[in-house]
């Protein structure tokens, strides 16, 4: 009991309450006052155009003329509304298409994106200034107004979002004018920044979505990002052209193409090929021959989150504490991980060993939109596989997002106290005081067994050899003009 109880202790300390980023991430916040300088499926259509490698043979230098960077993904969008699904892959493609009013770079720190300042007019009143001269895919112009509609959608009980927690603390959004707002906060909240960056940030077009509604913009999408949409087909490809009026430069490529390719060896001979340039979820047990071969690279960048496995802590047999804890204490975590997964600590499948302990487990395979369905509507009736990213660089963005009150696995676990020291931890600057919340938040899951914690798992990715790109922790994959760029 005791090493099992120290590993979950570690485990709460890599998050950044003591050390680096993992479950609960780095609690300490910047000052609050802080901020960077400025620096259809209708009928399938014919094929959409062909990327301009070779199939043959991959070349190590890209090749001259239109360009259209082709991405075969583990799995494919399942929405073009970026309020309804944290869906990996489909998030990926969200970073490319929506701008949000802040962004992270490779090293997490927090740059301007649509917001060009952000400051505390007082306790409670952060004003955000915004980028100007921005327009949206169809020509019109980005305001303040777009912002306050995006945000408060988020939490709107009509639109049924799964993004309600990460605008809680915003009691009221005022405009300004078309390029300043003020959020006044229900209590003060050093985070809000952060917040704009990541799930519940893509910001949406008001004007547009309003006249459109959502199920045309499914069909037909728009936002300010570096990619224009041109076609959909679902489960074949979605094809988009590079947005040559993009505020931030045009990208590097002149279109982008992602195909799924949901099997790793389908999606590994793909890239071998030249048929892909770009694959992400590369099993770890390829990224040796693929980075020694002489016309791919890999890529790998610790997971700026935690793999776990989310427990129903209300349906039987799991709603006894006993049993939760025997599924966690069988686990032999760091076998797993050395010799399942060569020690890069990838995401494991506990129920193999369960056994060992006179536990029984049906295992199923299920695909990501169905596992996106069933998280939304509280259908999983057992154990769920999961890996939460912090979203915030603090525990609020991983812990309290996902299963506090609204949060998309708050369905799953409830606990007063630990409910209690979540919201006195979302509304205190005193960031001692939020340390110690976080703590004995952490404490409490832990002996609830809300999560059987596994451990921060790797992101990895490979590409043709003439990709100069860089990864994000945070599960972005960002092919802006200032992280992606082709050798010629």
């Amino acid at each position: 009991m005791a090493t099992r109880r120290a590993f979950l202790r570690r485990v709460a300390q890599l998050s950044g309450v003591l050390a680096a980023p993992a479950l609960l991430s780095a609690c300490a916040p910047a000052a609050p006052t802080a901020r960077p300088a400025e620096p259809t499926a209708a009928a399938k259509p014919a094929a959409p155009t062909a990327p301009a490698a070779p199939a043959a043979a991959p070349a190590q230098a890209a090749p001259a003329g239109r360009f259209v960077f082709t991405w075969g993904s583990s799995d494919f969008p399942v929405r073009m509304n970026p309020q309804y699904t944290t869906n990996v892959p489909t998030t990926m493609f969200y970073d490319n298409f929506y701008d949000t009013l802040t962004r992270r770079d490779p090293d997490m720190k927090l740059l301007p994106g649509l917001a060009t300042e952000w400051k505390l007019a007082n306790d409670t009143t952060w004003q955000i200034k915004l980028r100007p001269n921005v327009k949206w895919h169809n020509g019109d112009p980005f305001t303040a107004a777009d912002v306050k509609f995006t945000i408060e959608r988020t939490y709107d009980p009509a639109a049924k979002t799964i993004h309600a927690t990460v605008f809680q603390t915003v009691k009221q959004i005022d405009i300004v004018d078309d390029l300043t707002l003020n959020f006044l906060m229900k209590a003060p909240d050093a985070l809000l920044p952060a917040r704009f960056a990541h799930y519940g940030g893509y910001l949406m077009p008001m004007k547009y979505f309003q006249q459109v509604g959502d199920a045309e913009f499914e069909k037909q999408p728009i936002g300010t990002g570096p990619f224009k949409f041109v076609e959909y087909v679902k489960d074949d490809h979605l094809t988009l052209e590079a947005n040559k009026e993009y505020w931030g430069g045009p990208p590097n490529v002149d279109g982008l193409l992602i195909r799924p390719l949901p099997e790793a060896a389908a999606r590994i001979a793909a890239l071998q090929k030249g048929d892909v340039h770009f694959i992400d979820r590369v099993p770890d047990d390829q990224m040796d021959s693929l980075e020694k071969a002489p016309t791919s690279q890999t890529f790998s960048v610790p997971f700026n989150g935690v793999s776990f496995i989310c427990v129903n802590t209300k349906s039987p047999p799991l709603d006894k504490k006993e049993v939760r804890q025997a599924l966690n204490l069988s686990l032999d975590r760091q076998s797993i991980a050395q010799d399942l997964f060569l020690g890069r600590s990838a995401l494991a499948t506990g129920p193999i060993m369960w056994k060992d302990v006179g536990l029984n487990a049906k295992l199923q395979i299920i695909e990501g939109s169905v596992r996106s369905q069933k998280i939304a509507d509280h259908s999983f009736t057992g154990l769920f596989t999961a890996a939460f990213v912090s979203t915030l660089q603090d525990p609020s963005g991983l812990m309290w997002r996902s299963a506090g009150p609204g949060g998309v696995l708050s369905w799953y676990f409830t606990n007063d106290e630990w409910e209690r020291l979540g919201k006195e931890a979302e509304t205190s600057l005193d960031q001692e005081k939020r340390r110690a919340n976080y703590e004995r938040m952490a404490d409490i899951m832990m002996d609830e067994v809300a999560w059987i914690v596994l451990f921060q798992p790797a992101q990895n990715f490979a590409a043709q050899k003439f990709i100069q790109w860089r990864p994000h922790g945070n599960y972005m994959a960002d092919f802006r003009s200032g992280n992606l760029s082709l050798k010629r």
